[in-house]
């Protein structure tokens, strides 16, 4: 496009700058100067070359007050009147910009050609009014809580000049002018370039209906490439990502567009605010949101600055009204590439909830607990990844062939297993009463299955109490338990060796006719599994008579039947030779395949403890239960009913307890072959943080979930009052092993 450049005087007035010709010339010649402004910002689609006229007197005073008082489309016809008969080239022109030094602030305008004032004349406010030019009518506004704001998005050239994120070129500089000519910058926002029709959209937009967003929620990482300017024609690199529908007059819809800004090139400036050498933003650059709309007034698209986040990893963008919110994976700063992951929008979790753990491998942790919506969420830590910050974000594992996406009870535990360091299985009730199950292998894109059984009326059901016990015997077998509707204990089974890996070997009771029953159990009692080793089985659980139960299963032994019956783990120096209440749960560690330690809170609120050795009494189960208490509680420490006692051996010869004390705080005690003679008499200890108020407590009946990722080392994570899961870890090599880290919200 040719452009001329003519600088007005008025007749009788002094100029009010001075600016000399060639410096209007370098505005647009130079490396940052307005013609390579527009070669990248179109991608090479649009050329610009002009001349520059003036200074020339072409209006007395009383010929410009009276073309004022008829609008800004009559001074441009003036103009062009007056420089014609000046013997300026006007039609060799497609467009002008009328520079007019009066002495006077007028801003700028672009009624057909552009009027500016010599005053505010600078690359950006060119930029700013030849945008007009190329089709982009209305500015780059912002949504405020006073409502939209004219000119306010500072990321934009098509906002105003002394709020947009600009860079002052050096080599622009008049040091003897009143006033600051040099600002250059920002590039124009990925809306308004496709407004320009510079931007394909086909091709370098990623588009996401908002129909599809629950889909991709918690699925691939989308990867935006910093906007520059529109990518060259056949370029299929995206700068931005849109939400929504394009807005039209006929759907009255609104888009989300998000775009990144890497501060490079003409971007060098969006790390800050204008005027101040001191960042807000992280090297990374921004993040930005828009939300754009069919302007009917000027019949195109109109974008609103919505917000902006950093760029840095772990950074959230607030997808308002939506449900959802992009999390900043990482950032490429060599390649100035973003990527992004879609996730559901997270607040908290329900007070009840219990937060699943495990470690796949020493550097890696995996956590899945319900929402509030009822979603299965997960997020995850990695030493290797983001510096070994929890900034991944929870996302949801959803499944679109459920009209709710897969919801569960609140209350549901989610039982989560890996059986090799690359793979997890998942398993909940379902709000159908049905056990479901989905897997990951790399991504959570294999939905929500039922695990059913067609020898029962109904498929086979469960109630909403129940909880699936899960135990991995070898990497290709997974066991699964859990309490049927008519109160008996089920198991089924799946091996990757068996029916082509399907699960199809049905549902099966484990039950013993030496009880009337066939031996039943209350609804909501947990059953414990664990396998000592690869061809054998344990479980344990609270009977109708609030003793304690087990029975096993060996594969060498009785043709590998489940035909051991149930037998009561008792102790008869206890009048009822003890029992526990029905809202106990068993807690079992085999710290070596012959050897198991059993924990449960007792109907005196005292947390005891019994153990059993292949090698010991001839394998038998008569140790008796014996308390683990302190003398320095008057009550000797206790706990309240339904308490889980969270237990687990960091090594063959170590324990360590966790529980939630009544006071509401976390406490723990731990036991050592080779310390105090192998006793329990470390006594509890609280494990506090001095930056909260009650010094970190929780409320009553959380499960404490943790993870040994090595020998050394211990990851704590519940729910808090809040709602927010919180975590702490202690490791032997840290301030002296001590339990000083706090808990931090994940």
């Amino acid at each position: 496009m040719r452009w001329g450049v003519c600088i007005v005087t008025l007749v009788g007035v002094p100029r009010g700058t001075s600016m000399p010709v060639s410096w209007f010339n370098q505005v647009f010649s130079d490396s940052d100067g307005v013609a390579s402004y527009f070669q990248q910002m179109s991608g090479g689609r649009q050329s610009i070359t002009w001349q520059v006229f003036g200074p020339i007197d072409l209006l007395t005073p009383s010929e410009k007050q009276a073309l004022d008082m008829k609008g800004a489309e009559a001074v441009v016809e003036g103009l062009r009147t007056k420089a014609t008969a000046q013997k300026i080239p006007v039609t060799q022109f497609d467009r002008f910009i009328w520079i007019l030094d009066e002495g006077i602030s007028t801003s700028g305008t672009t009624p057909s050609d552009s009027l500016v004032g010599a005053i505010d004349f600078t690359p950006q406010l060119a930029a700013h009014e030849m945008t007009h030019a190329f089709g982009v009518g209305p500015h780059a506004d912002r949504y405020t809580a006073t409502g939209p704001q004219e000119y306010a998005d500072p990321f934009c050239v098509m906002g105003r000049g002394n709020t947009a994120r600009s860079f002052a070129n050096p080599r622009l500089t008049l040091l003897s002018a009143n006033y600051t000519h040099d600002t250059t910058g920002p590039g124009i926002c990925a809306p308004y370039l496709y407004v320009a029709k510079w931007l394909d959209y086909q091709k370098n937009v990623e588009q996401l209906e908002t129909s599809a967003m629950d889909q991709n929620a918690g699925g691939a990482i989308i990867t935006l490439n910093a906007n520059q300017g529109a990518p060259g024609p056949g370029r299929t690199e995206r700068i931005a990502l849109t939400i929504g529908t394009l807005p039209t007059q006929a759907n009255g819809q609104s888009q989300y567009w998000i775009e990144y800004r890497h501060p490079s090139a003409f971007d060098r400036g969006v790390d800050r605010p204008v005027s101040t050498t001191t960042p807000d933003l992280p090297p990374e650059g921004a993040l930005v949101l828009h939300d754009v709309r069919f302007d009917a007034a000027r019949n195109s698209l109109h974008s609103y600055l919505i917000s902006w986040v950093g760029a840095n990893g772990g950074s959230v963008l607030d997808l308002p009204a939506s449900g959802y919110q992009l999390r900043v994976t990482s950032t490429d700063t060599t390649g100035r590439r973003v990527f992004l992951a879609l996730e559901h929008k997270f607040t908290s979790f329900p007070l009840q909830a219990r937060v699943s753990a495990l470690a796949r491998l020493q550097n890696h942790l995996d956590l899945f607990t319900v929402g509030n919506d009822d979603a299965v969420y997960s997020t995850w830590w990695d030493g290797a990844s983001n510096s070994g910050r929890w900034d991944h974000g929870w996302f949801r594992i959803s499944d679109p062939n459920f009209a709710d996406g897969f919801t569960v009870s609140q209350r549901s535990v989610i039982s989560a297993i890996a059986r090799h360091p690359n793979h997890l299985d998942l398993f909940v009730i379902g709000k159908d009463d049905v056990v479901y199950s989905t897997w990951w292998d790399g991504t959570w894109d294999h939905g929500w299955f039922r695990i059913g059984d067609a020898n029962f009326s109904d498929g086979f059901t469960v109630n909403q109490s129940s909880t699936i016990s899960v135990v991995s015997r070898f990497p290709e077998h997974l066991d699964l338990f859990v309490v049927g509707k008519n109160d008996a204990i089920y198991s089924t089974w799946w091996d990757g060796a068996s029916d082509g890996g399907k699960w199809d070997h049905g549902w099966f009771s484990i039950s013993d006719p030496n009880f009337p029953d066939g031996f039943t159990i209350n609804q909501g009692s947990a059953i414990t599994a664990i396998s000592r080793r690869s061809d054998h089985l344990d479980l344990f659980v609270i009977g109708k008579n609030d003793a304690i139960y087990s029975t096993w299963w060996d594969g060498a032994s009785d043709g590998g039947k489940w035909d051991h019956g149930w037998f009561s783990i008792s102790d008869p120096n206890f009048p009822d030779s003890f029992t526990v209440s029905q809202s106990s749960t068993i807690s079992v560690v085999s710290r070596f395949p012959e050897h198991m330690d059993l924990f449960v809170v007792g109907k005196n609120d005292a947390i005891y403890s019994t153990w059993w050795d292949g090698a010991s009494d001839g394998g038998k189960w008569d140790h008796g239960w014996f308390s683990i208490s302190d003398p320095n509680f008057p009550d000797g420490f206790t706990v309240n009913q339904g308490t889980v006692v969270s237990a687990i051996a960091r090594f063959p010869e170590h324990l360590d307890l966790f529980v939630v004390g009544k006071d509401g705080a976390i406490y723990s005690t731990w036991w050592d072959a080779n310390a105090d003679g192998g006793r329990w008499s470390h006594g509890w200890f609280r494990i506090a943080d001095p930056n909260f108020p009650d010094n970190f407590t929780v409320n009553q009946h959380m499960t404490i979930s943790v993870v040994s990722r090595f020998q050394g080392h211990l990851d704590l994570f519940v729910v808090g009052k809040d709602g927010y899961v919180y975590s702490t870890w202690w490791d032997a090599n840290t301030d002296g092993g001590r339990w000083s880290h706090g808990w931090f919200r994940v």
